[in-house]
């Protein structure tokens, strides 16, 4: 079964980046342009200098701030690569706890003690369940309704993770003209809204983790407080776990829209 977490769609993203010919030339046609733009840049100043200074070049900060400029250009796809593996540890020690709440099991005070896994007993519980169906029809449909929240609690997390990853990927790309632009006195703006954007989409997985445990933990201590106060049968038990599964989809959504707004609006 895929699992649709952060491991999963970082792989993609990463064999995407990095084994996609069209985006590794992308890449390096621009890290060209770049370099080319940061260099006849120097070398317009070098001409200034030399004009306005009768002779003088220009002067060691100068030099050394284009050194730096051009190993960025060179090298800024390698530095985003070991962010992007910082927040893949980040996961790993996330991965203990579930990105949605696992799917209750609708009749939890049924415990089969006959273990058996013969034939005989596999239609034994067959006939239970099918009888079981027959007398409460409201199961099916709990069941059926708590299934299609799960997967769009699923869905969501997906969505938002590849959307950040998406943005992420185009920032890569079009990275070393913005490193590039931060030469250019009125271009600088462009390179700081660089740095600013993949900041926050970088950081909002951060915010997306902890909304997890948070909408997570509120399942649990309902679900607790439920079967703690109602009897565990079908309709009783498992309807108000089933609306508050769907709260908590709604909340999570929200969350997740607004963190990324917030987060935005620090590095913006």
């Amino acid at each position: 079964m895929i699992k649709f977490d952060y491991d999963f769609i970082y792989s993609y993203y990463d064999r995407f980046l990095n084994e996609n010919q069209l985006i590794f030339y992308s890449i390096i046609s621009f890290k060209f342009v770049a370099i080319s733009m940061a260099l006849i840049n120097f070398y317009s100043l070098y001409i200034n200098a030399r004009d306005k200074e009768k002779g003088e070049s220009l002067q060691s900060k100068d030099i050394i701030r284009f050194v730096v400029i051009i190993s960025l250009i060179v090298s800024y796809d390698y530095i985003l690569w070991a962010f992007d593996e910082l927040f893949l540890a980040f996961e790993n020690a996330y991965s203990k706890f579930e990105a949605a709440p696992k799917r209750y099991q609708l009749k939890k005070d049924i415990q089969t003690e006959d273990t058996n896994t013969d034939v005989y007993a596999t239609l034994k519980r067959a006939a239970g369940m099918f009888i079981e169906v027959l007398t409460d029809p409201g199961i099916l449909f709990l069941k059926f309704i708590s299934l299609i929240i799960w997967i769009i609690d699923v869905i969501i997390y997906a969505i938002f993770l590849a959307e950040r990853f998406f943005i992420l990927g185009i920032l890569r790309i079009f990275g070393a003209l913005a490193i590039a632009l931060s030469t250019y006195a009125k271009f600088e703006k462009y390179f700081w809204a660089w740095i600013g954007s993949y900041l926050s989409y970088g950081l909002v997985i951060v915010p997306y983790f902890i909304v997890n445990l948070f909408t997570n933990g509120i399942y649990t201590i309902t679900e607790l407080l439920i079967s703690e106060n109602l009897p565990k049968s079908t309709l009783t038990y498992s309807t108000p776990l089933t609306i508050v599964m769907l709260l908590i989809v709604i909340l999570k959504f929200k969350l997740f829209s607004r963190s990324g707004a917030v987060l935005n609006k620090i590095f913006n």
